[in-house]
């Protein structure tokens, strides 16, 4: 049975009421404002509607949506979209005045509205008396320049006089990246009302002296593989199930830490949007399911093992690093599961920017990155001059990276340096190039005078996936 069309009268106090917000500031679908929501979510909490459900149905009924042609008609009662302020821009009288001032609606007495002088000349008589003056003026420069909407600095040009100084500068833009800012405030607004986990029994005892570090590496959940042509299968389904039982497996076989560490060394999604591009390189990316599913599941999936480590450890630390594969996207599971835990004080999720993870237990140093910014022996240095009071309280330092897919191992300055294997299995891509590894995941403790003391390897099963 099909839904009732709406009435006119509703159809009208919508548009009232969402054309009110737009006014406001806060924008129309597809457009992402630090400090505004929706013009859309505004209206549907007014109104008393869900703000999903009230979105979804009024754009499926505007062009572009599947009811449109029901209500071809009434496109009339719908929302005026150009009635958007834009909050960001600069808006006043001033710039109307200097409309006015160009047709001459203000006569010719200096200075006129929006104008400024450019130069001025006196001649005098031989009395010096003032016998002429003239005023020149220009026009006054526009508004300051802000990088428009969804758009970032694509270059810059610049010209300049014999003493170096910019005369001219033209910026140019271009869209498709959003401010970092837009994305981070659209996602802690998607995820206000995620509700939050149930509590878990805490383990009856733990050994303080010990933590226990399960690192993600290269999970790239969303990615497809074809095992005829790869040796392996994989998708999204075997990515999810790999999290959750690899990691079930190595906490049954690790000790009772008093602490766990959920470390995602980055690439966890294989992609970062539906373009299925790299960020960066552009290169294509071989994909089974719809971005929006892929982050869907990934957090399922790694709200599943963080609840399994809270089973055995007093406190799981969740750390989230980028990749070059979801330079943006690993924030919205960074931040879907800060929210989902935000009333259980044995889980930390860390909201930290950066691309590297240290951490200090005991005479510990523990650090991790993804590994495509800089060779190893590059990022030991760093490390040691960035966190140089750690480093200098430390006697056993263990930096961890992925990136490659496989296993490598190094001493490097007073660091253990592992490069540590996916759990994803290879794509067309790998094997194409003669790419080889195996997919594993490791649980490694460490003791806070000791260093390590246990490792934990789970491997794939091939007769099982």
């Amino acid at each position: 049975m099909s839904t009732p069309a709406i009435a006119d009268e509703e159809l009208a106090r919508r548009k009232a009421v969402i054309e009110r917000y737009l006014q406001e500031g806060h924008p129309p679908p597809g457009i992402i404002i630090a400090g505004f929501q929706g013009a859309l979510r505004m209206a549907a909490n007014e109104m008393g509607f869900d703000s999903s459900s009230f979105g979804k149905v009024m754009t499926n009924m505007m062009p572009g949506g599947k009811n449109f042609r029901r209500y071809r008609e009434k496109q009339s009662l719908f929302p005026d979209w150009s009635l958007w302020v834009d909050p960001r821009v600069q808006r006043g009288t001033l710039s109307n005045l200097a409309a006015d001032a160009r047709r001459g609606a203000h006569g010719y007495d200096p200075v006129l509205p929006g104008f400024m002088i450019r130069e001025t000349a006196t001649t005098y008589d031989a009395d010096g008396e003032v016998r002429q003056q003239r005023v020149t003026q220009t026009q006054e420069p526009g508004p300051r320049f802000a990088v428009p909407l969804g758009h970032s600095v694509k270059g810059v040009t610049a010209r300049i006089d014999p003493n170096g100084q910019i005369r001219e500068q033209y910026i140019k833009t271009r869209a498709g990246d959003a401010a970092i800012e837009d994305v981070v405030a659209s996602l802690k607004a998607a995820f206000s009302d995620i509700p939050a986990a149930l509590p878990v029994s805490p383990p009856l005892a733990v050994d303080d002296d010990l933590l226990t570090i399960y690192p993600l590496a290269d999970a790239h959940i969303g990615m497809m593989a074809y095992g005829k042509e790869t040796g392996e299968n994989y998708d999204t389904n075997i990515a999810t199930d790999r999290i959750r039982s690899w990691v079930a497996r190595a906490v049954a076989a690790s000790p009772s830490s008093a602490v766990a560490v959920i470390l995602d060394v980055g690439d966890l999604t294989h992609a970062d949007d539906d373009t299925n591009l790299t960020p960066r390189s552009k290169h294509p990316l071989t994909v089974d399911s719809r971005h929006f599913r892929t982050l869907d599941v990934t957090i399922a999936a790694l709200a599943s093992a963080i609840e399994c480590a809270l089973q055995k450890h007093a406190k799981v630390i969740v750390r989230i690093l980028p990749g070059n594969h979801n330079q943006t996207s690993y924030m919205a599971v960074m931040f879907a599961l800060s929210e989902r835990y935000r009333n259980e004080p044995r889980v930390e999720v860390q909201k930290v920017p950066g691309e590297f993870f240290v951490m200090e237990f005991g005479s510990v140093m523990l650090a991790a990155h993804h590994g495509h910014g800089g060779k190893p022996d590059r990022l030991v240095h760093f490390l040691a001059d960035e966190y140089a009071p750690i480093w200098g309280r430390a006697v056993h330092r263990f930096l961890w990276t992925g990136h490659l897919h496989h296993m490598k191992a190094q001493d490097i300055g007073g660091v253990t340096w592992e490069q540590l294997r996916a759990i994803s299995a290879r794509d067309a891509y790998s094997v194409s190039k003669a790419y080889t590894g195996r997919a594993q995941l490791q649980a490694i403790t460490l003791h806070r005078l000791d260093g390590e003391v246990q490792r934990v390897k789970i491997g794939a099963n091939f007769r099982n996936e």
